[in-house]
């Protein structure tokens, strides 16, 4: 039988995704970004999929890794998020999922 400890982080994850859910503030330039530009945001998708592996994210996405490295750039640039600070990158990964959860999105799927 498994235990509650061996579910924390994911019970904790969900639980922060919820919050944020029901919360009115949102990183405007990081929900832009998410809005107006699908492949830039697929990328930043897939490289938190790939626990920021380029190599990984580029071999799932069928790019070279220098387009991710690339289009992460511009992410940090445009937002003025750092993906390698924690903070920054749970930030990053809530407006991910909520926007990875919204219908839509997948028109800029490839």
């Amino acid at each position: 039988m498994a235990s509650v400890d061996e579910f924390e982080a994911e019970i904790l994850y969900r639980e922060a995704g919820r919050n944020f859910a029901t919360s009115p503030f949102r990183h405007r330039s990081l929900t832009a970004l998410l809005r107006g530009d699908p492949e830039l945001a697929e990328t930043l998708r897939a490289y938190f999929d790939a626990s920021f592996d380029v190599a990984e994210c580029a071999r799932r996405m069928n790019l070279h890794k220098n387009t991710v490295y690339y289009r992460v750039g511009k992410a940090t640039r445009v937002t003025g998020l750092d993906f390698g600070n924690p903070r920054d990158s749970l930030v990053a990964l809530l407006h991910i999922q909520e926007w990875a959860a919204t219908p839509n999105h997948a028109s800029g799927r490839k």
